[in-house]
C-alpha cells in the first residue's frame, strides 16, 4: 500500500515493513522479487517522533540481505 494511502503509524505503535513475494508455482497475491527490487532496491524511511524528523536510507545491500 502506498504511504499516501495510509493514515500513518499511530504514536507508540510497534510496526514492521514487509512485502509479500509471489510464488510462481502458487496462485496468490504478491509481487515478484524482480519487480520489488526494481522499485524498492534502495529507499529512504522517514518518520517523525517527538517533534523531530528522522531518516534512514536502506541501501540495496541491506534490502538484498533481508530478502
Amino acid at each position: 500500500m502506498p504511504p499516501e494511502e495510509t493514515n500513518g503509524i499511530p504514536p507508540k505503535c510497534k510496526f514492521w515493513i514487509r512485502a509479500l513475494f509471489r510464488d510462481p508455482n502458487a496462485k496468490r497475491e504478491g509481487i515478484a522479487v524482480e519487480n520489488f527490487l526494481k522499485e524498492f532496491s534502495d529507499f529512504t524511511y522517514v518518520f517523525k517522533y517527538d517533534g523531530r524528523e528522522y531518516k534512514y536510507r536502506f541501501n540495496q545491500k541491506e534490502v538484498d540481505t533481508q530478502i
